[in-house]
């Protein structure tokens, strides 16, 4: 009808205005995909292919540089960039109809999300998703990689592959990126699924 068409328009004005405002003031425009780290899936594309997985971590010069080889490493498949938040972001809602979202207060994530965006544009494709677990990041991260169907190859730092136990025999060397030492960990799809039985 003429009111319910007018209604939605009035909203996406409102949502518009709204993102200009917050781009204005230097915060977070686009939104990632929020997920408790349980519940984080990456599924293969129409041609069969999984998708690159990012875990971004680190300081700018660090994510830039995973951003750069995730990027590289793609050949046209898609790019999913994992920021896993930290547990002191992820509380419950303390008022009736409270919406929490743990990015809007993660300087860190939004920051990280500023370099995929700055570096990727549009030329490649590429999901965001921000996690959010109950435990430190080590475990966090290990615990979302386990939840990956089909294995996949999977951009981290050195040092994060080290702390999370990448088995040395299904990583490439390291390539390093302006002073950066990253690793691609290649997950078999017998690995990704087995600490799901």
């Amino acid at each position: 009808t003429f009111f319910g068409g007018g209604v939605t328009l009035l909203g996406l004005g409102i949502v518009a205005a709204t993102q200009r405002f917050r781009r204005r003031r230097g915060q977070p425009g686009r939104v990632p995909h929020v997920e408790k780290i349980e519940r984080v899936r990456v599924a293969t594309d129409a041609q069969g292919r999984t998708p690159v997985i990012a875990v971004l971590h680190g300081s700018t010069e660090e994510v830039t540089a995973l951003v750069d080889v995730a990027a590289e490493l793609s050949e046209g498949a898609k790019v999913l960039f994992l920021f896993i938040g930290a547990a002191k972001y992820s509380r419950a809602a303390r008022q009736l109809r409270e919406i929490v979202d743990p990015y809007l207060l993660d300087e860190e994530a939004q920051a990280a999300f500023r370099a995929v965006k700055s570096r990727c544009g549009r030329r490649v494709r590429h999901r965001l998703v921000y996690a959010v677990g109950a435990q430190d990041w080590t475990a966090g991260a290990l615990d979302a990689l386990h939840h990956f169907v089909g294995g996949g190859r999977i951009v981290l730092l050195s040092e994060d592959a080290d702390d999370i136990g990448a088995p040395a025999r299904q990583r490439q060397p390291p390539v390093d990126v302006s002073g950066v030492p990253v690793v691609v960990w290649t997950m078999a799809a017998a690995q990704a699924t087995a600490s799901d039985e």
